[in-house]
């Protein structure tokens, strides 16, 4: 008769060197990356370079493709490796906007999560507990607003992705949560790169580079502002009752 297993020890309860197991692997992928040279291969460069070959597999084998992709991307987040823009515009290039916009949103939720439950689970009570008090108090305030921070946080791309995640898992933010601010906060702007990408054929055709800079044009930029603007308004609105029944 087998005994039943013992339950699981929770991560704070596990050796440091233990816990910091997946942060290494992490750190040793994103330096073998480089190590290696694979940075010219992220590149609307490379995408161009290389575009019959990648529109034919595309076509004869499509569902490989697609998961090919998606791993890539997972993997990219994953290591913090900066090229989730130009996957997907590619993405966008290879597949068009909605199956583009699908397996992006999916892939950097799951590669950012990866990032975020490494970093929470290797360094947040160490970081907790080195910081101190005003540290805590202000990992408390920013937990009791965690998803409009990070839903504003993903929707503006000017905040860089890994360390959104980093801090996250820092502040010991809520798994669930994390993974519904980044999940929708990501959408608006990676319809718009992968709808970028959907028109690259043309613009290659014509021997004209892309121009990073559309994005920076009122029509695109203005929603997203708008839309951050909104979901700061709870925690701002909270912060005000707050102040008016203390005085």
């Amino acid at each position: 008769m087998s005994l039943p297993p013992e339950p699981e020890a929770p991560a704070s309860a596990r050796p440091l060197w233990q816990r910091l197991i997946p942060m290494v692997l992490l750190a040793m992928g994103l330096i073998a990356f480089f190590a290696l040279g694979l940075q010219k291969y992220l590149s609307l460069e490379s995408l161009r370079d290389h575009r019959a070959m990648l529109l034919g597999y595309v076509h004869a084998h499509p569902f490989e493709a697609a998961a090919l992709y998606a791993t890539l991307y997972v993997g990219i987040i994953a290591f913090s490796i900066p090229g989730g823009t130009i996957m997907t515009i590619s993405g966008g290039f290879l597949f068009g906007t909605l199956e583009a916009a699908t397996l992006a949103t999916c892939s950097a939720t799951l590669g950012g999560t990866i990032l975020f439950l490494a970093t929470k689970t290797a360094l947040a009570d160490y970081f907790r507990t080195r910081m101190g008090p005003r540290v805590q108090r202000f990992e408390d305030g920013f937990n009791r607003n965690a998803f409009s921070y990070l839903f504003v946080s993903r929707l503006i791309p000017m905040f860089p992705f890994p360390i959104v995640n980093i801090a996250s898992g820092l502040l010991g933010v809520h798994a669930r949560t994390f993974i519904v601010a980044t999940f929708t906060g990501i959408i608006p702007a990676t319809v718009v790169f992968a709808g970028l990408g959907s028109g690259l054929g043309k613009l290659f055709d014509k021997g004209i580079e892309p121009n990073m800079h559309l994005l920076l044009r009122p029509q695109i930029l203005l929603p997203l502002l708008g839309l951050s603007v909104l979901a700061l308004i709870p925690p701002i609105w909270r912060a005000i009752t707050v102040r008016r029944g203390r005085s």
